[in-house]
């Protein structure tokens, strides 16, 4: 996702928030925004709103 950046993290954003988004697919969505963050496409300040309380609602491995 990181490699297709144009410029706009909405629609990374919304995939991260979105609880019914695979989650796989949402923890690569916080990769890519912390990569464009140390890249400098996109400001600390949206990688903190993007991904902080997200990461927290993950569900967490099912233990057997």
């Amino acid at each position: 996702m990181a490699s297709v950046f144009d410029g706009n993290p909405q629609p990374l954003c919304e995939i991260i928030h979105d609880e019914n988004a695979d989650e796989f697919v949402r923890s690569r969505m916080i990769e890519a925004i912390a990569l464009l963050t140390l890249r400098g496409d996109v400001s600390r300040g949206i990688c903190n709103t993007c991904s902080t309380i997200p990461m927290l609602r993950l569900s967490a491995p099912k233990m057997i």
